[in-house]
Order: structure tokens, then sequence, then C-alpha cells
């Protein structure tokens, strides 16, 4: 990618280094609350990650958080402007990127696998208790401390 007027143009470069300037740049636009354009590098980082027969699994996981977490913080950057409607679609959106990015690392073996599933379910949790769902919040970061602390030994696993 280089810069050219203020936009990201494609060169000919490896996937892997298109995806990490893409996912860097979208980063820096949402931290600097320019989420409608971060989104967009977001999608064009997502769309470079699921590129090939098998996408990488840390790659996949990590850029739909990470487009999931810019949505999560426009939807309460709207919510507080009491731009309602706006809000539930991105709250909608970030849950729906979330979820995808559960299903992923489930399918991942070893302690990478539970810390994954740890850090997605207490995004989600943290995306419930931004919505007001507290109790579904408590819920969801439980089970993800659950999973968490029986990777690590100090609880058994659950049966059934």
């Amino acid at each position: 990618m280089s810069e050219q007027n203020g936009k990201m143009t494609r060169c000919n470069q490896a996937p892997e280094k298109m995806w990490e300037e893409l996912t860097v740049r979208s980063q820096h636009l949402s931290k600097r609350g320019r989420y409608p354009e971060a989104i967009e590098v977001g999608k064009e980082a997502l769309k470079v990650a699921e590129q090939g027969d098998a996408p990488d699994y840390p790659v996949m996981w990590w850029t739909l958080c990470e487009l999931g977490n810019v949505y999560q913080v426009q939807a309460v950057d709207f919510k507080g402007q009491r731009r309602l409607a706006e809000s539930h679609r991105a709250f909608a959106q970030a849950k729906r990127l979330y979820r995808r990015a559960l299903k992923i690392c489930k399918q991942v073996k070893g302690r990478e696998r539970s810390e994954a599933i740890y850090e997605t379910l207490g995004q989600l949790a943290c995306l419930e208790a931004n919505q007001g769902n507290h109790k579904k919040a408590d819920r969801i970061f439980t089970a993800g401390a659950e999973v968490a602390l029986t990777a690590m030994g100090v609880i058994k696993r659950r049966k059934g």
C-alpha cells in the first residue's frame, strides 16, 4: 500500500504486509474518531485476511475482533449523540463479527484457543454492557473466565 492524496492504494505487496498496513491504518483512524473510514479500511483488511484456501486463524480472528471493536466504539459514540438507530446497527454489526471470530477460535486447539475464546467473550460482554444488558454481559464474562480458568487447570471442565 502507498498513500496518495490521503488514501491507501494497492502496490505489489505480499498479502501479510498489505493486511498489516491496513490493520494499522484502521486502528489509527479509529483512535482519531474517523469510524466510517476505519471501518472501510478494516473491511479491506478482512478481504485480504480471507484470501487463500485456508485463511490463517490468528489473522482472521484478530481482523474480525478489531473490526468489531471499531463498530462497537462507533456505536457507543452514536449512543452518546442520541443517534439510537445508527447505534443499534453498529452494535449488531460488532456482535456479528465477534460471533464469527468466536466460531473461528473454537476450531483451534490448545492454549491459544482458550485465550482467544476468553478475549472474544470479553469483547462480547463489553458490547452487551454498553447496550445496557448487564446480566447478559455478566453471564458471557463468567463463561469466558471459566474457559480461561479451565485452561490453566484452576477449575475442572464441566460435564454436559
